[in-house]
């Protein structure tokens, strides 16, 4: 839909991510669960909000009101899903 190129990078466990960009679901870095085998590499339509080391963590659409995260918020972030339903 979007036409971003997907990419083959594994990510499995607990690793630290980087807010890159103020935005409203996340302030500052965290540490979030991973268990993923794909990946976007660079994005054109979308925003970078969050990185790991290896990967694009969060993204938002640079004009909708779209967001994207490639780990599990539910398992140590539910405050992500908090601020998601708030916006």
């Amino acid at each position: 839909m979007f036409d971003e190129k997907i990419i083959k990078q594994e990510e499995i466990g607990m690793i630290n991510v980087k807010t890159k960009n103020q935005n409203s679901l996340i302030n500052g870095d965290f540490q979030a669960y991973n268990m993923h085998n794909f990946s976007v590499d660079e994005v054109t339509v979308f925003n970078i909000i969050a990185k790991s080391n290896k990967t694009i963590q969060i993204i938002s659409h640079k004009t909708l009101n779209i967001f994207g995260v490639s780990f599990h918020p539910e398992v140590r972030n539910e405050q992500i899903i908090t601020n998601f339903l708030l916006i």
